[in-house]
């Protein structure tokens, strides 16, 4: 049997089962350790067929790519599968809006 990700919910009148869902918690802080970018929210999961193209490579033939997109940034991870079904991951792209920079620390890069 495949474990699927899921994202099991109940209230007192309903309950279900989010496929393909994950929750994700990120805090990104400045120098001073305060938040600048804070993050709480549901996630959609894809799978992809990957060619790899690396000496190297973690990721088998299937990866899990899970992205999350606001107004400050934009954060893209890819996640693998272990033969005993548990998912690690492999790479992190964390992307900063030059906006949300600039508002933040008071700069006015182009």
């Amino acid at each position: 049997m495949q474990k699927k990700l899921q994202f099991p919910w109940k209230t007192d009148a309903f309950k279900g089962i989010l496929e393909d869902v994950v929750w994700i918690d990120l805090v990104v802080l400045d120098e001073r350790q305060e938040p600048f970018w804070c993050i709480s929210s549901l996630c959609e999961i894809e799978c992809k067929k990957l060619v790899s193209n690396h000496d190297f490579d973690y990721s088998g033939e299937d990866a899990y790519i899970m992205t999350y997109k606001d107004d400050r940034g934009k954060l893209e991870a890819l996640m693998n599968k272990t033969d005993n079904d548990l998912y690690f991951m492999t790479q992190l792209n964390l992307k900063l809006s030059l906006d949300a920079i600039n508002q933040w620390f008071g700069t006015s890069y182009r």
